[in-house]
C-alpha cells in the first residue's frame, strides 16, 4: 500500500521534528549505532536503524503534541519504509540555513565584483 502524499508529508513533518529534536540532545544516528548508553533499552534492539527513525517518528509527535492515531490506516512496514526515505533526504535546519546563507554570501561577492549591488 502507499501511503498518500498528504498522510507522507503528515509523516515527514513529524519525523523531521523528531530528527531536529533527537540531535539536538546529540541522538544522532551515528548514537544509535554505537548504542549510545542515554538511549533507553539500546542494548536490547536488533535493528538500530529502525530503532532511530522510529524513536524520530515518536519524538516528533511530542514536539507537535500530536495525540491520538496516524493518518490512514497502514501497517507498520508501509511506515517504516516512509520513515527510510524521510530519514535519508533528511537535512538539518542549521545546515540548510548555513548552505543559504553561504550561497547568499557567494551570491554577494558576485555583485561586489561586477559592481552590482542588491
Amino acid at each position: 500500500m502507499k501511503i498518500q502524499s498528504e498522510h507522507y508529508e503528515f509523516f515527514r513533518a513529524m519525523a523531521e521534528a523528531g530528527l531536529e529534536r533527537l540531535n539536538a540532545a546529540g541522538l544522532t544516528q551515528e548514537a544509535y549505532l554505537a548504542r549510545d548508553a542515554r538511549i533507553s533499552s539500546i542494548e536490547k534492539t536488533k535493528d538500530l536503524p529502525m530503532r532511530h527513525r522510529w524513536d524520530c517518528l515518536w519524538a516528533g509527535r511530542r514536539v507537535m503534541n500530536h495525540e491520538g492515531h496516524f493518518p490512514g490506516n497502514y501497517q507498520d512496514a508501509h511506515i517504516d519504509t516512509a520513515l527510510k526515505k524521510i530519514v535519508a533526504e533528511y537535512k538539518p535546519k542549521a545546515v540548510e540555513q548555513g548552505a543559504e546563507a553561504q550561497l547568499d554570501e557567494e551570491h554577494d561577492q558576485e555583485h561586489r565584483q561586477s559592481g552590482v549591488t542588491r
